[in-house]
């Protein structure tokens, strides 16, 4: 994913570590090492708002999963590997 950081809106590419928090691996050391990481909280989504994004976006369980997966999460601004844990979360918990 090469999304621009937060912070000083270059696109990390690789050097984008941090991206749960929306920050390349400078501006995330510079901001740790000021006391100021708390001013970028954790984006995360709930299990609820992501399958309804999956949903929203045409979702069918009985189609080839991994694909689909592999298709949505950049539309929703997800990793591959963080929507596929997330969808199978909710699934071990019976909400998929």
């Amino acid at each position: 994913m090469n999304t621009p950081c937060l912070s000083c809106s270059t696109r990390g590419g690789a050097r984008n570590a941090h991206r749960a928090r929306g920050l390349c691996d400078r501006c995330y050391n510079r901001l740790r090492n000021r006391g100021e990481l708390t001013d970028y909280p954790a984006i995360s989504r709930t299990r609820d708002e992501v399958l309804t994004e999956l949903d929203h976006l045409g979702f069918d369980p009985r189609q080839p999963i991994q694909a689909q997966l592999r298709e949505f999460a950049p539309r929703i601004g997800m990793t591959v590997a963080a929507l596929n844990k997330a969808y199978y979360r909710a699934a071990k918990a019976g909400a998929a």
